[in-house]
């Protein structure tokens, strides 16, 4: 009979090194900046949507809003940049210009495209694609915006599902198909290969209040018997804007009370 003291789920954020589009150098020199988190971004024709009034007040930007022209002017030291919604037509200190994407209100909020925004403030731009995540650097502050809708409980535990039923692929035929909707092509032809994930076993298909918050890593930890502690890590990626999993790693070692 097994004997479980401890059975509990952990979900870690391990964040990607952030690398601006000039030289690692400067994403380096990220690090000593003031970093401010948003989750609210919006993908649009594959350009990027931030929510104006709190990145602008996160980059010391005056915003001004012209309710009866749907207008929006945004000014930061000597750069002024007038938008209208949903107009391509922009200004920037009185200079026509035509951007990808408009201006968009969505629920009350106004989000204006950060390539934009960030090029007309003579800011760093960067793009972390496993996180959908677009960060701005300008001066001594960092901005980054998410637009990655997260992973849902149930998306959690039907990850946990699928790397649970790996302990056993004979009752699976079909192997590829099975797995698709959750493993990545390259952690599927690796199970197939190796027969499933070393030393892994059914762990936790129960929890309660669980999240993960943009999280690239589940975490598991379960006691065997009294003497010896399993530990599994699920690594994450996203693809198609849904959170697969991309590999297994599982630790056994002996439990020191």
């Amino acid at each position: 009979m097994k004997f479980r003291v401890l059975k509990c789920i952990l979900f870690t954020l391990a964040l990607p090194l952030f690398f601006s589009f000039s030289q690692a150098a400067d994403a380096q020199s990220s690090d000593a900046k003031a970093s401010i988190y948003f989750d609210n971004g919006k993908l649009e024709n594959g350009r990027m949507l931030i929510p104006l009034r709190s990145v602008s007040e996160a980059l010391e930007s005056k915003v001004i809003w012209n309710q009866s022209t749907k207008s929006i002017t945004i000014t930061r030291e000597n750069t002024t940049i007038f938008l209208k919604i949903n107009s391509k037509q922009v200004k920037v200190n009185g200079e026509a210009i035509t951007i990808d994407v408009p201006a968009r209100v969505y629920s009350g909020t106004t989000y204006v495209p950060v390539r934009f925004v960030s090029q007309a403030f003579n800011g760093k731009i960067g793009w972390i694609p496993s996180l959908y995540e677009a960060t701005v650097e300008l001066g001594d502050t960092l901005v980054r915006v998410n637009s990655n809708p997260g992973m849902s409980r149930e998306r959690v535990m039907e990850l946990i599902d699928q790397v649970n039923k790996t302990t056993n692929l004979s009752n699976y035929p079909q192997i590829r198909t099975n797995f698709r909707p959750y493993f990545t092509d390259h952690f599927i032809n690796r199970i197939v290969n190796l027969d499933g994930v070393k030393d892994n076993r059914v762990m936790v298909e129960d929890f309660e209040d669980a999240s993960v918050d943009y999280g690239l890593k589940i975490r598991q930890s379960e006691f065997i018997n009294s003497e010896t502690i399993v530990e599994r890590y699920i690594h994450l990626t996203v693809e198609n804007r849904q959170f697969m999993v991309k590999g297994v790693e599982v630790e056994v070692y002996p439990y020191y009370p």
